[in-house]
């Protein structure tokens, strides 16, 4: 017999219904929670911190996306998850990372910025979104001073007149001039 009655068959989550029966899934980078979507539109973007893949790859309706993993990052719209860029750490679930803090380093990849590499030592300082330790540049003696090592202006001292250092050095202190020289 025919149908009666369409109440009891809405268009379900992770797809929308134009009408006359016809049925679309939700495509990648959106998702559908609830029932009875009438139009495209009505598939909002994947979640911040989560990703909608392509259903004709996954044979799956998107119905509210993925969690992104540790050391992901999922801005709203995710397809899939990218690694977190660097100079930032991505914990759990994260759309938007935060900026590695000053006296640490976050290369790409990283979930925090707590593990015992991720701290800045001497000869390197890091101020906040470092990628990787910045060396103190050619000119500059690094300082082996206590507490985080978040910037130039602590733990890099300028080379007094008369002396210089040159920037493949890391860790030297700065060398009298030579002879023949003057090192203003």
């Amino acid at each position: 017999t025919g149908l009666t009655s369409f109440e009891d068959y809405p268009c379900p989550p992770g797809h929308w219904c134009p009408g006359k029966g016809d049925t679309f899934l939700c495509p990648a980078g959106t998702a559908r929670i609830q029932p009875g979507a009438k139009s495209l539109q009505e598939c909002d973007p994947c979640p911040p911190g989560y990703y909608c893949p392509d259903p004709a790859e996954t044979g799956l309706p998107n119905t509210q996306g993925i969690p992104c993993k540790p050391g992901y990052e999922c801005p709203a719209g995710s397809v899939n998850p990218k690694p977190c860029r660097p100079g930032s750490y991505c914990a759990a679930v994260t759309g938007e990372p935060p900026l590695c803090p000053a006296g640490y380093h976050c290369p790409e990849g990283s979930w925090t910025y707590t593990s015992p590499e991720q701290l800045c030592v001497f000869p390197y300082y890091c101020p906040p979104g470092s990628a990787q330790p910045v060396p103190c540049e050619g000119g500059h003696t690094a300082l082996s001073l206590p507490g985080l090592r978040g910037s130039a202006e602590r733990f890099c001292r300028v080379c007094a007149a008369g002396t210089f250092r040159s920037a493949p050095l890391i860790s030297a202190p700065c060398q009298p001039c030579p002879a023949g020289f003057t090192c203003p």
